[in-house]
């Protein structure tokens, strides 16, 4: 489940070859949409059903060199704090984030943190 993909049209969760390479950050520059056009997937009843093609899209222009990143928390946990998301991504995909937006200052936080070495507002 590390490098897979939740897909709501297939109930479940998917593997997208190259999708598993693209770097992870909290604000990524691209992303991908699925949709059927594959090649036919084999079901184990021997039935056969369409398969899925990723089309990946930038979400800002991105200068050449730089590496592509995208989200792997979905929209909801992508706008938790940074301790949250970072929590659930050692949890779910086995490492700490240390991108930009996790080292910064925390802006989705509404209230000063109490903790005295917390850089959240």
């Amino acid at each position: 489940s590390v490098n897979a993909h939740t897909v709501p049209r297939v109930r479940g969760a998917v593997l997208f070859f190259w999708l598993s390479m693209f770097a992870h950050s909290c604000a990524p520059n691209m992303t991908y949409s699925s949709s059927p056009g594959g090649p036919a997937a084999q079901l184990g009843d021997g039935d056969s059903e369409e398969g899925l093609v990723a089309r990946p899209r930038a979400l800002r222009k991105i200068g050449k060199g730089e590496i592509l990143c995208a989200g792997y928390l979905s929209l909801q946990m992508s706008m938790a704090c940074a301790p949250a998301r970072q929590e659930l991504l050692r949890i779910q995909k086995g490492f700490v984030c240390g991108c930009e937006r996790c080292r910064g200052r925390d802006c989705v936080r509404a209230l000063p943190c109490p903790r005295t070495q917390c850089s959240g507002f």
